[in-house]
């Protein structure tokens, strides 16, 4: 449609018309159902010499029907076996890892680039899965790596597992906050067995707490426990959406409007990884409207962006943070009271916006010796750095204390990483710079840090 166009000339559809209504050619034409209503629908003479056909998606057995009857020609091609439960898997990692993409198109394209991939493999000697007579064979690791190269998320039978013991894994990667991975771990299992309702997203929250507790670090966590990678975590500083038309960055401008055809930051992003966490960061600095906007993909699983078009958002965990109203300090005696924090969030949010959360969790401030044992990651995490250039950095054990005993006494992780950042990475590239490589030893003396040399000789201090 439109080929050849030019002034004074008529393109391709126009030639065709007049045969076409004099029934002296047959065309069969294929097209999207967005092009059928941009380029013919338009044009009513051309609309009217065409029979429109809907076609449908096939459903899943339908679709391993296809691939059933497709294998003798892709096998013989690729040099390569693909069994039965090979079929079936490329169906279910279809349904579940890959729903922005339509059957049979994208289990075709698994079974395709796998027997590639393992044709490949073996012709460059690598080790491979093979039948007794040395024919490669197509296994579930492969169609794994296939989606992981499209960059999706592979989603395994193994979810209920991870959920079993997600307390366990979130504790290696988060410093206290016991009630916080509690109440999160329990919700997503509630999530899971189909209490919180089949047709919103996986699961949604507020983090509410001060800075530098932990709520970003447990949204990280959460994102590679699940998903197996912490870019399965879509962040937004909502500090950027401050403006009542700054929802169009979300969602994407609507038509007419400059970078209408760009789509929306988040729903390109969940369309692209509908595996995710998306986390709201800093929600109370948004503006209203976009805590309206996301209403619907709270209470349906779904939003429309500028385009029309339908973004799945029922496999997402969404989580939003928040500082407001936060003001539970350390507990005095025997109590363990907390002040009153319902209010400002009542005040912020609307009670429709809170009452569809699966949970409001509360962050409190950090102890000293979690903050210790904070430190001491943060440390671990410099030595790793280094390892990696072949340089060894050793800390004796009161270093992560001193750094603690240094910092403001806020309960916040953000004040550790700062004295750190200035009391031991800045005097330690000092030190490296003079001498790029070596082994260094840091220690308290005198109530300072000291930098030396394995030998004793001292470098810095």
């Amino acid at each position: 449609i439109g080929a050849g166009g030019a002034e004074g000339t008529l393109d391709a559809a126009n030639i065709l018309k007049p045969a076409l209504a004099r029934g002296e050619i047959q065309v069969i034409g294929a097209t999207t159902t967005g092009e059928y209503h941009r380029y013919i629908e338009k044009d009513a003479a051309l609309e009217r010499r065409f029979q429109p056909v809907i076609v449908l998606e096939p459903s899943p057995e339908e679709t391993l029907e296809i691939l059933k009857g497709l294998r003798p020609r892709y096998e013989a091609h690729h040099g390569v076996i693909i069994p039965d439960e090979i079929l079936e898997l490329a169906v279910k990692i279809g349904i579940r890892s890959l729903p922005g993409r339509n059957f049979p198109d994208k289990a075709i394209d698994l079974i395709d680039e796998a027997a590639s991939r393992v044709r490949l493999n073996a012709s460059l000697g690598l080790p491979v899965a093979e039948e007794e007579d040395g024919t490669p064979v197509v296994t579930r690791e492969d169609i794994e790596a296939v989606v992981d190269s499209w960059g999706g998320i592979y989603v395994d039978d193994k979810d209920d597992e991870k959920l079993m013991r997600l307390e366990e894994e979130l504790r290696k990667r988060v410093v206290g906050q016991e009630e916080a991975i509690r109440a999160l771990a329990n919700a997503l299992r509630r999530a899971r067995v189909g209490l919180g309702g089949r047709t919103r997203v996986a699961a949604s929250f507020l983090f509410v707490g001060q800075s530098g507790v932990g709520k970003t670090q447990l949204a990280k966590a959460l994102a590679e426990v699940l998903f197996g990678s912490e870019r399965a975590l879509i962040r937004f500083d909502m500090s950027e959406f401050q403006e009542p038309h700054s929802i169009s960055k979300l969602i994407g401008a609507p038509p007419g409007y400059v970078g209408y055809e760009q789509g929306g930051r988040l729903t390109e992003a969940v369309r692209r990884q509908p595996f995710s966490v998306v986390l709201l960061d800093e929600i109370e600095k948004a503006h209203p409207d976009v805590y309206n906007t996301f209403l619907q993909v709270l209470d349906e699983g779904r939003l429309t962006d500028g385009m029309g078009r339908t973004v799945d958002f029922r496999r997402v965990i969404l989580i939003m943070t928040s500082n407001t109203g936060y003001n539970v300090g350390p507990a005095i005696g025997f109590t363990s009271k907390e002040v009153d924090t319902e209010s400002p969030l009542k005040a912020l949010f609307t009670p429709e916006f809170l009452d569809r959360l699966d949970e409001v969790i509360r962050f409190r401030p950090l102890t000293e010796e979690e903050l210790v044992q904070v430190a001491r990651m943060m440390l671990d995490d410099i030595q790793k750095e280094l390892q990696s250039r072949e340089i060894t950095v050793r800390f004796s054990p009161e270093v992560a204390r001193f750094v603690v005993e240094q910092a403001p006494k806020t309960g916040s992780a953000r004040a550790i990483r700062s004295i750190i950042r200035e009391r031991i990475e800045d005097p330690l590239s000092l030190a490296l710079l003079k001498k790029p490589t070596g082994h260094l030893y840091v220690n308290v003396e005198d109530g300072h840090l000291a930098f030396h040399e394995v030998e004793g000789e001292e470098l810095l201090v």
